[in-house]
């Protein structure tokens, strides 16, 4: 089975004048943007829960393809154009290099 690994994660502060844009993902010093196999090395030993999904592949041998992880620091809320752009990204991923069995956000 085939297993799509894609998420977006932000913490909003409301408090923040700093929008959560497009930049501030791409260029955020806590992961920034991550594609493929940099996903897996970056959470491997976490306690995200890509780290679960990764044990729970070779528990239940599921092939788990790492595309798209994109996360921010504690700002303002994201913007209409960086969720348009991301998940954009996300959508066309999925589309080009499925199908898939499953789909884990």
């Amino acid at each position: 089975m085939k297993f799509a690994l894609l998420g977006i994660s932000h913490e909003t502060n409301t408090f923040s004048k700093i929008p959560a844009n497009y930049d501030q993902f791409k260029n955020s010093a806590r992961d920034g943007i991550l594609y493929g196999d940099k996903i897996l090395n970056q959470f491997r030993h976490s306690n995200y829960t890509i780290a679960g999904y990764m044990e729970a592949s070779e528990i239940y041998n599921f092939k788990l393809i790492p595309l798209m992880y994109a996360q921010t620091g504690p700002i303002g809320t994201i913007t209409k154009d960086a969720y348009d752009v991301l998940s954009s990204e996300m959508f066309e991923m999925l589309k080009s290099q499925g199908p898939w069995d499953a789909v884990l956000i």
